[in-house]
């Protein structure tokens, strides 16, 4: 999953690659994700939060469609959408 937000597979995620899947209404918990607020939100970083890893732990197995082991751009894509008809 981390490395669906980590544009071009850098190790880390910036804002603009958040914005990228999330759009700018989320911004905050980017920030609140960026533990050492250096702009760059590290696998460790999105690991240590308890909501990310219980997020990961719930959906994971929505988003892997082939159940490959991995979430590729496609899978994320189409649960970008499916998430989006779900709010209101």
């Amino acid at each position: 999953m981390f490395k669906l937000y980590d544009r071009g597979g850098k190790g880390y995620v910036t804002l603009q690659d958040w914005q990228a899947l999330e759009g700018t209404s989320r911004d905050a918990q980017y920030r609140r994700l960026d533990v050492n607020h250096d702009g760059k939100v590290t696998l460790a970083e999105a690991q240590a939060n308890p909501k990310v890893r219980a997020v990961l732990a719930n959906t994971f197995p929505d988003i892997d469609t082939d159940h490959d082991g991995f979430i590729d751009r496609g899978e994320a894509a189409a649960y970008q959408v499916k998430r989006q008809s779900l709010i209101p």
